[in-house]
């Protein structure tokens, strides 16, 4: 785990995450640069989150990086149920605004790399909004949910909910795969969600 300070926050960074970064750039090297937009798609949506943790919570106490997940750790004491409502939607939000402005200057200059970068920022932004436990169309959820029940039920609803939405897209991922011969994307996204999962129950 490497750890460095920038702007007097703490970062935690995995030698899985450096590996991931550090291959990216090559094979954009070699023109195949959807990694590496999917990474920076993906720091759109976390610094999405860091802003409006930064605005309601103050400065983060210390951030994480690790291969399937961002951790940012701040004082959630300190921001109201909608404050943290915000927070929670602001990393789709994000994704959503750079996918925006990707199409709109597509539009003026047709460029075939903008596209691709809108397609990664709509790619995840929907694919955190998914009701999954670990994503932030879960959390929503579960935050919805409390209002109305105890949280260890709304809890259980939110995991009843991930389990139904695991086992169509692994069936999905599978009937792609079999048909193409080549497209494990929706696949590799089921075992994703799943490695996801199987980390968060682990800790």
């Amino acid at each position: 785990m490497m750890r460095f300070n920038c702007f007097g926050i703490p970062f935690y960074v995995s030698y899985w995450t450096v590996f991931l970064v550090a291959f990216s750039f090559v094979t954009a090297g070699a023109g195949q640069g959807i990694i590496l937009m999917s990474l920076v798609s993906t720091t759109i949506h976390e610094v999405g989150h860091l802003v409006f943790i930064c605005i309601y919570r103050g400065k983060p106490q210390k951030i994480g990086v690790y291969f399937f997940e961002v951790k940012i750790s701040s004082d959630d004491n300190e921001s109201t149920w909608f404050q943290d409502l915000l927070i929670t939607f602001a990393g789709i939000a994000a994704n959503g605004v750079a996918a925006v402005v990707a199409l709109s200057v597509n539009m003026a200059v047709s460029c075939g790399l903008l596209m691709d970068f809108f397609w990664c920022n709509v790619a995840i932004g929907l694919l955190n909004a998914f009701p999954f436990v670990s994503f932030d169309g879960g959390q929503l959820l579960l935050m919805v949910l409390s209002v109305f029940v105890q949280e260890k039920s709304a809890l259980k609803i939110v995991n009843v909910a991930s389990v139904v939405l695991f086992f169509p897209l692994v069936l999905a991922g599978i009937y792609i795969l079999f048909n193409t011969r080549n497209n494990f994307s929706l696949l590799f996204v089921s075992v994703y969600l799943l490695s996801i999962f199987i980390s968060k129950e682990l800790r």
